[in-house]
């Protein structure tokens, strides 16, 4: 039974391996400014983070806070000097298309604003307010769609009811 019990995980086991995807997609608000030794230490930020919640020793979190300050310190300089590099290879060279393309993207990247549901004009007035324009959206797609005829249900049968069961010490 054990040998069988191994013989059926292992198949599964490689046939998952071999016919599931197994590639992670990349994160789409990839930092680019975030190097591997930055990285390394937001690890270690991590893993102090972990000890001083689970340890409660004062040492684990005064070691947290002096590895926040200091990743977030980095980080923001890793930022701004990302930034900065983009914005003077423009202003160097303006015929280079590969950081104009680089400039687009960050500022690409860095919108924010989403507009929903545009401005409707319903009987010649423009709609501006999401729940007027909720309404005027349902009476469109109710005109669209046929009223169906509605049907006449029977009532449903009752079974006859059955006596009540008993159970006994013996009957166990």
């Amino acid at each position: 039974m054990e040998e069988l019990w191994k013989l059926i995980a292992d198949n599964l086991h490689k046939g998952t391996q071999s016919f599931i995807p197994h590639k992670t997609p990349k994160d789409k608000a990839s930092c680019p400014w975030i190097n591997k030794e930055l990285a390394k230490k937001m690890r270690r930020r991590d893993k102090a983070y972990n000890r001083s919640r689970h340890g409660g020793r004062i040492e684990d979190e005064n070691k947290f806070q002096t590895l926040k300050k200091e990743v977030q310190r980095e980080l923001r300089r890793a930022y701004w000097s990302y930034v900065e590099e983009i914005v003077t290879s423009q202003e160097s060279d303006p015929s280079s298309f590969s950081s104009m393309k680089c400039f687009w993207k960050f500022i690409k990247c860095k919108a924010t604003d989403f507009s929903g549901v545009a401005c409707l004009k319903v009987d010649g007035k423009l709609i501006n307010e999401p729940k007027l324009k909720a309404e005027a959206l349902n009476r469109q797609f109710q005109s669209v769609f046929t009223n169906e005829t509605e049907f006449i249900t029977q009532s449903p049968r009752r079974a006859p009811s059955m006596p009540n069961i008993h159970i006994t010490t013996s009957g166990v």
